[in-house]
């Protein structure tokens, strides 16, 4: 499974997990405490909640930003800032972002930038090819095909300490 996904994601390297938020977890898990992360205005409810009840415990902070505006992104980027998460097209709204753009954002800054690739699924996109660091799939949705299945995935743009650290 894993070195199928990895396929698809034109990824050295995946893992999958017991769901999307698993994986999700597993990424904010590896930030060190201090970190900042910026997040998109539109987002799963899911990761809103993880935002608000368990980073802060962690000593992790996050920004809300319009990640359609990229110098908004810009002038949110800060010494702290370690990660860029983008969703996209985002759940509910359907926004969709440059890729492309927030990564050399990210990289200019000492940070990643990790996906949300669920909605488009690798068929659609593929961010690991226009930047990103990481891309997470909730695999219960289009992967699986029919939500008859409970899953989640991390495809790593490279295999690397944080892929380590996550496996």
């Amino acid at each position: 499974l894993e070195a199928a996904l990895a396929a698809v994601e034109a990824a050295p390297v995946a893992l999958a997990f017991a769901s999307g938020m698993a994986a999700i977890d597993h990424v904010f898990a590896d930030l060190p405490p201090g970190s900042q992360v910026l997040l998109p205005q539109d987002y799963y409810h899911g990761v809103r909640a993880l935002a608000r009840e368990f980073l802060p415990a962690r000593g992790i902070s996050t920004r809300m930003v319009d990640q359609t505006d990229l110098d908004a992104v810009r002038a949110a980027l800060t010494t702290e800032t370690r990660m860029i998460w983008a969703e996209t097209p985002s759940n509910p709204q359907c926004r969709v972002v440059d890729l492309a753009a927030l990564a050399e954002l990210a990289h200019g800054n000492d940070a990643i930038l990790g996906v949300d690739s669920t909605f488009a699924s690798p068929a659609l996109q593929q961010p690991i090819t226009l930047g990103a660091d990481l891309v997470m799939h909730s695999t219960t949705k289009y992967i699986g095909g029919h939500s008859d299945v409970l899953g989640g995935a991390l495809a790593f743009a490279q295999r690397d300490a944080r892929h380590e650290r996550i496996a």
